[in-house]
């Protein structure tokens, strides 16, 4: 069975509310139920598929390339893994400069 328009609109703005971590607790999870009268079940599958949807449609999620990691890091970790990776990308331009040739 579908979820009503309204059901709908109200996990999307959540959902909306939290791109960057798109994971409710389980106080969340229970605040929407209430909110809403659909079982936590159904909720967190909602937010499951909602997630892959997000996936395939190619928008920038945690690892920058579209793609959910394939564990579920904590934010502090997303924020490590995105300065390592800013990290990697200055050492590898400057890497991938040619050398500058001195004149004689």
């Amino acid at each position: 069975k579908n979820l009503s328009k309204e059901v709908v609109e109200n996990l999307k703005d959540w959902f909306a509310q939290h791109y960057e971590w798109p994971y409710p607790n389980e106080e969340q999870l229970k605040s929407l139920s209430d909110d809403t009268g659909i079982s936590v079940k159904k909720i967190n599958t909602w937010f499951i598929n909602a997630r892959k949807r997000r996936r395939i449609s190619g928008d920038e999620c945690e690892d920058g390339q579209g793609r959910l990691p394939s564990t579920s890091p904590t934010p502090t970790s997303v924020n490590a893994a995105r300065e390592s990776e800013e990290d990697s990308a200055v050492e590898s331009e400057e890497i991938s400069k040619p050398a500058e040739k001195t004149k004689l």
